[in-house]
Parts: C-alpha cells; sequence; structure tokens
C-alpha cells in the first residue's frame, strides 16, 4: 500500500517582489515655460542674443562645413591608376569586392564580442545579486544556499521513499490510522526524534527490510544526483570556455599559451579569473622580449668582438723569400761593391 499525500519542502524560504507602477502623468507645479517666439536672453557683454537667429547662423555653418568635406580631396593610390594616370575602376571595384567580406566579418566579430560582454556583465551582475540574497538567509553566497536547497530536496524524497516503505507493512502495527498519519508527517517534515518513533512502533523484521530497501534507493539516488552535477558543471565549462575564447581570441592563437591554459583551468575550473591569467600572460611576453633583446644584444657585441680579433689575427701564411742563385763573373765591380755593403 502506498501513501497518497503531498509533501512540502524545507528550505530557506523565497521572497516576492512587488512591482509598482509609477504615475507618469503628475507634474511639477510652478510657473509655465515661456512660449513667446521673440523671447530674448542677456549674451556677451549684456547685449540681446535672439535664440531663433542663433539656431539659423548655427545650423548655416553646420551646412557650410559639410559642404567643404564633401570638396575634400581624396588621393588615389597609384596601384588603382592605370599607365596614363586614369583611375582604373575595375582595380578599384576588385579590391572593394575582396575587402568588403573581411569588414563584414570583422564587423560581426565585433558585434559578437559586445554581445558576450554584455552577456557576461550581466550574469556577474545576476551572479552578485544571488549572492547577497544569500546571505541575507546566513549563507556565505548562492552556491551555499543551493547546496542547502539541494540537500533538504534529497533527504526529503528520501523520506517519502521511506514512509511509503513502512505504509506497505501498516497491517502489522495496532493503530495504522494513527501510524499512517505519523508517516505523512515524517515525509514532510523529517526528523530524527519521528523516525526513532516510527522505528518503535514496527518489528525488527520490518525494520530490516525497510533498511535494506533504503540502501539500495540510496545508492541510486546518490548516482542520480552525482550524473546531474556532472552534467551542471559540464554545460557551465561550455559556456565559460565559449565565453574567454570569443573575448580573449588573440591570447588562444598561442599554442604555448593554450597549454598554461589548460593546466590553469583544470586548477581552477570556471572559477579562474581571465582579467588575472591575461595580466600574468602579458607580464610574461613582457619578461621574455625584455630577455630576448638582451640576449641579441650580448650576440652582436659577442660577433663585434669576433671581428676584431679576426682582425688581430694572420689570415695569410708567411711569405719565405728565396734568394736567387747570382752569378758572380757576371756582376760588374760596381754592382759587386753595393751588394757587399748592403750585406755589411
Amino acid at each position: 500500500m502506498s501513501l497518497a499525500f503531498t509533501t512540502g519542502t524545507a528550505g530557506a524560504g523565497t521572497t516576492t517582489t512587488d512591482e509598482t507602477t509609477m504615475d507618469n502623468s503628475s507634474t511639477l507645479l510652478g510657473a509655465e515655460p515661456s512660449t513667446d517666439d521673440n523671447s530674448t536672453s542677456t549674451g556677451k557683454g549684456g547685449e540681446p542674443e535672439n535664440v531663433a537667429d542663433e539656431a539659423v547662423k548655427t545650423d548655416k555653418a553646420d551646412d557650410n562645413a559639410s559642404e567643404g568635406n564633401d570638396d575634400e580631396v581624396i588621393e588615389i593610390p597609384e596601384k588603382f591608376k592605370d599607365k596614363d594616370g586614369n583611375v582604373d575602376l575595375k582595380k578599384l571595384a576588385k579590391a572593394y569586392k575582396e575587402l568588403e567580406p573581411v569588414v563584414t566579418q570583422k564587423a560581426n566579430l565585433e558585434r559578437e564580442k559586445e554581445t558576450l560582454q554584455k552577456q557576461a556583465d550581466e550574469a556577474k551582475e545576476f551572479r552578485l545579486q544571488q549572492d547577497e540574497l544569500a546571505k541575507s538567509y546566513g549563507f556565505k553566497n548562492i552556491d551555499e544556499l543551493k547546496t542547502y536547497q539541494q540537500e533538504v530536496k534529497n533527504t526529503t524524497k528520501m523520506a517519502e521513499f521511506e514512509a511509503n516503505a513502512y505504509a506497505e507493512h501498516l497491517e502489522r502495527c495496532d493503530d495504522p490510522v494513527g501510524v499512517r498519519q505519523l508517516l505523512i508527517a515524517y515525509a514532510q517534515n523529517p526528523t530524527k526524534e519521528l523516525l526513532a518513533e516510527i522505528e518503535d512502533i514496527f518489528p525488527a523484521d520490518v525494520n530490516k527490510k525497510v533498511g535494506e530497501v533504503l540502501a539500495v534507493q540510496k545508492a541510486e539516488f546518490q548516482q542520480q544526483n552525482a550524473n546531474l552535477a556532472y552534467q551542471e558543471e559540464a554545460t557551465k565549462a561550455e559556456a565559460f570556455l565559449q565565453e574567454v575564447t570569443t573575448t580573449h581570441k588573440e591570447l588562444f592563437q598561442n599554442k604555448a599559451i593554450v597549454n598554461l591554459f589548460g593546466e590553469a583551468f583544470l586548477k581552477f575550473g570556471t572559477n579562474l579569473d581571465m582579467n588575472k591569467f591575461k595580466g600574468y600572460v602579458d607580464d610574461l611576453k613582457q619578461s621574455f622580449i625584455a630577455e630576448y633583446v638582451s640576449e641579441q644584444g650580448q650576440k652582436n657585441e659577442n660577433n663585434e668582438a669576433l671581428k676584431t680579433l679576426e682582425g688581430l689575427s694572420p689570415n695569410t701564411k708567411t711569405v719565405v723569400s728565396t734568394p736567387k742563385n747570382v752569378d758572380l763573373n757576371k756582376i760588374d765591380d760596381k754592382k759587386l761593391s753595393e751588394y757587399v755593403s748592403n750585406l755589411i
């Protein structure tokens, strides 16, 4: 036999806000604004100025400025001119045709980025509102409130199942009607005191059977909750990744940064602060750039030093002159005296 009753879920409570529509027909009391077209105001130096005349002058000045912009000379690049210096409309049309999809795609990406950023800001604001609501009920944040509500919901469901399991053995009780009401009360507001009272009413073998059935149901229920929690986290993670890869698209063009983000995401999950992460990445970039510039400067200095050393080192072999064999009989006395003098 199964119990037929409606259970209430214990929770932290809910709040409702009555929206009040304000009467927009109310007006401020005071003097009616002047509608005289000839009304004047005092200008610089105390001279009266006609507002209408000034408006006309302003409009004419704007028209003249617009006309001046229309007469602005636009320089046509040489690549869009033919050999005679005239504008080649075909080249211009082709360039525009190739550029138009790129401009359109860029505009679409910008709009998509703005939309996602707006959604992210709204989600952040909504999260802050939820946290404030949770704090008003004594919880740290909305996550803690949701956890509590889920625990209450789970406890209530298990109490319903347990009460129905006991209801299958009401014929073993002396007062089935009274016990039935007790089971309904326990299902609606499960407490340890009510459960102890129920267990005292039923025989030991009934308590054992209900305990065994309840253990199996608890295991199944826990598995269902685990699957549900996994699906919720997966959906949350997918939305987070979609947002960050779109908002910070430039970061994910670099494989090393993608790997770094992956490690950070595994540790922090959707709680990863992308502003901090991007700041750290920018710091790393500047550090690597500075290190690279320093290494290049040192490399250039080393190259200059090597060039200097190469200039000081002998690049050619020493040339050893071999004396020629001179026939002394063929040298006159004057030349012979010069040779001898040089040797001495």
